[in-house]
């Protein structure tokens, strides 16, 4: 039910349904705390995620992986991006190993606010971190060049995916595509097309 209503963009319903149960003595769990953190993410509601992440710390529940990837991408929506980091950096410290959905959520945040160097720190480590190297974690790249214009670099990116046979795809060339014409360069746009 909290699934269902939180999905359904009535979380704020979720919640009253979960705060209800718990005086019940409904014992709430890791999935039933990230329905909620989930669903006040996508609302970009981040007091409530992160009363919510107190909430469940305090009742002794340790975060997993879904739950930090939520919290931080959440927080990358925002465009709080160094809280997103403190959850980064929060997750590393209790041995919780990050997905390759957090590193592109990541990459993705800060590369749009153009802060190139953290992104491309971010993806180095995305590299290291044992995960195979995945299209939207490269396509996240692709956009932090261009959010700082640097196109020819993201282009060198479309040509190490070939290489490595991850792409690129259609989301690849629509990114590229947005910014060149954000850029006002149609003429290379079309050439791409």
């Amino acid at each position: 039910m909290l699934d269902t209503l939180s999905k359904s963009r009535n979380v704020g319903d979720a919640q009253k349904v979960f705060d209800k149960m718990k005086k019940k003595r409904f014992e709430p769990d890791v999935k039933s705390y990230t329905i909620l953190l989930e669903g006040w993410g996508q609302e970009m509601n981040l007091l409530r995620v992160n009363e919510v992440y107190g909430e469940m710390k305090d009742e002794g529940f340790e975060p997993d992986v879904v739950t930090y990837g939520i919290i931080i991408n959440a927080h990358c929506k925002a465009k709080k991006h160094d809280e997103a980091i403190r959850f980064f950096n929060e997750m590393e410290m209790r041995s919780c190993k990050p997905s390759p959905h957090i590193f592109c959520s990541l990459i993705n945040g800060l590369g749009s606010e153009r802060r190139l160097n953290q992104a491309l720190e971010f993806f180095e480590r995305s590299k290291s971190s044992g995960f195979p190297l995945e299209a939207p974690t490269y396509n996240a790249l692709v956009g932090a060049y261009c959010w700082s214009q640097r196109v020819e670099d993201a282009f060198k990116v479309v040509e190490e995916m070939r290489t490595k046979g991850i792409g690129p795809n259609a989301r690849t060339y629509d990114i590229i595509l947005h910014h060149l014409i954000r850029m006002q360069r149609t003429k290379e746009a079309y050439e791409v097309y």
